[in-house]
């Protein structure tokens, strides 16, 4: 008996049942029948992994592989993969939307994108992604207030925003089974690469009767589960506890700040956090430079490379998060985890610092770090 007759079958058998009803015993089905193709798969000696592994190798490009960020500081510290599960932690105010759309924009240019909301609409965070990118502040579109040239920039954005393949959900059910049924819909019809989420606290798990540890808990595996599935890269933010705004000593955020911490620090490939200094009314880091517009980045968790710091340009004004340029006076400490390299030394901050000078020279070079 196939799928279709079963859940035929289903609604004849309960002709007195509301939806709800129906809607549960359809769903016990869903998870039988993903049970059952679960149970079907083999396991994989290693011989034959390892000739898929040297096949991959020889045989793909790197761009085919590697999700490209767009973020020059970030790939130099960890690439972005399909199959990999990714979470982006920050307080409210640090930028985490922002960063995301950032990414998203950046992204779309070489990869298919599905960006997932619950807080915003589309339109609103198509007029932010317009704002970013021509420079023009976003509550002048709200008023109608445009100047002719600030409309010209727009429509010169919007030409070539129309190349990114960039898709916009805003009404996709927060429920984690609809979240997923979506996902796989747009895999098939737009050939997505990239599922970025945003937030990872407002999807829901139909079970009420479960612990919210549990629930969150069952909603990254089943987010796992559809990176691996679909071999797609799945981004999705998180909140942090508000216990960090208390600590005394630091408010940079580390993995025991993750809201539910357990299950995501357990599952994520990656976990990176968004941290400003300013916005605590820290004016200059350890080293004595400025922290204005500046964002630090931490790579708390990280699969497959080193785990550390790099830092962003963060344009508050236009919620927009750039590369930092090497030719401006702002220093760009990009931090890298404690390891013996005769191109690294030791700064007085107690971190491995790559001079802004360096980096480039490095970055002209073919010599990976």
């Amino acid at each position: 008996m196939n799928l279709q007759q079963k859940i035929e079958n289903i609604i004849k058998r309960n002709p007195e049942a509301d939806d709800n009803e129906i809607a549960v015993l359809l769903k016990q089905l869903l998870y039988e029948k993903d049970v059952h193709d679960f149970a079907k798969t083999d396991a994989k000696s290693i011989a034959e992994l390892a000739t898929e592994t040297m096949d991959e190798i020889t045989n793909e490009a790197e761009s085919d592989i590697v999700i490209k960020t767009g973020f020059v500081a970030l790939e130099r510290f960890c690439n972005f993969y399909p199959g990999e599960f990714i979470v982006i932690g920050g307080r409210p105010a640090m930028g985490k939307t922002s960063f995301l759309l950032s990414l998203a924009q950046n992204v779309s240019e070489t990869n298919p994108v599905l960006y997932i909301t619950f807080e915003m609409s589309a339109q609103e965070l198509s007029k932010r992604l317009l704002s970013a990118q021509a420079g023009v502040r976003i509550q002048k579109m709200k008023e109608r207030d445009l100047q002719d040239c600030e409309k010209n920039q727009l429509f010169e954005k919007i030409k070539e925003l129309a190349n990114h393949q960039l898709f916009i959900h805003d009404s996709c059910s927060s429920q984690i089974t609809a979240l997923k049924t979506q996902c796989k819909k747009q895999v098939k019809e737009n050939g997505i690469r990239v599922i970025i989420i945003d937030y990872l606290q407002l999807i829901s798990h139909h079970n009420r009767r479960i612990n919210r540890d549990s629930e969150i808990g069952y909603i990254c595996r089943e987010l796992k589960n559809l990176a691996k599935e679909h071999n797609v890269c799945v981004i999705v933010s998180s909140q942090l506890s508000r216990a960090l705004e208390t600590r005394g000593y630091s408010k940079k955020p580390q993995l025991s700040d993750l809201r539910e911490s357990g299950a995501i620090e357990q599952d994520a490939d990656k976990v990176l956090f968004i941290y400003r200094p300013e916005y605590y009314g820290i004016s200059e880091d350890e080293c004595g430079n400025s922290t204005q517009g500046i964002a630090d980045i931490l790579v708390e968790k990280n699969r497959t490379g080193p785990t550390g710091r790099f830092q962003l340009k963060f344009i508050r004004e236009f919620a927009l998060f750039q590369n930092i340029s090497y030719d401006e006076p702002i220093p760009p400490s990009i931090m890298f985890p404690p390891k013996k390299n005769n191109n690294v030394e030791e700064s007085d901050c107690g971190d491995f610092t790559f001079s802004s000078g360096r980096l480039k020279e490095l970055e002209e070079s073919e010599t990976p770090f």
